[in-house]
């Protein structure tokens, strides 16, 4: 079987006597070509999405270990404001004409 090329398709030769390991070997290739190749683009594009979501999963990771970090930060602040109040009120002596605090107010 011999194997001829035109424009839109290939024709096989129906004679049994040509068919030979040559022809059979590049009739394969010609047909699993395509296929190849779209399987190499398919890998191709799984390989980039996974190196996105590496580097997206980096990216959150930062992002919520510099966001946990700020809430630590801001619990450190809250604590020594509040300290800070409670000592500067032990501090400073409220004078006894000074009217008392809302909560004490009696209407």
């Amino acid at each position: 079987m011999s194997i001829t090329r035109r424009d839109d398709t290939a024709a096989i030769d129906q004679s049994m006597g040509e068919i030979t390991a040559d022809s059979i070997r590049i009739l394969i290739r010609d047909v699993s070509a395509p296929t190849t190749r779209e399987i190499g683009s398919l890998i191709a594009d799984l390989e980039t999405l996974r190196d996105r979501l590496l580097a997206d999963g980096s990216r959150f990771e930062r992002g919520i270990l510099e966001h946990a970090t700020l809430g630590q930060s801001v619990i450190r602040l809250a604590n020594i404001a509040s300290k800070s109040m409670v000592d500067l009120k032990k501090a400073v002596p409220v004078p006894s004409d000074a009217a008392p605090p809302i909560a004490d107010r009696t209407n």
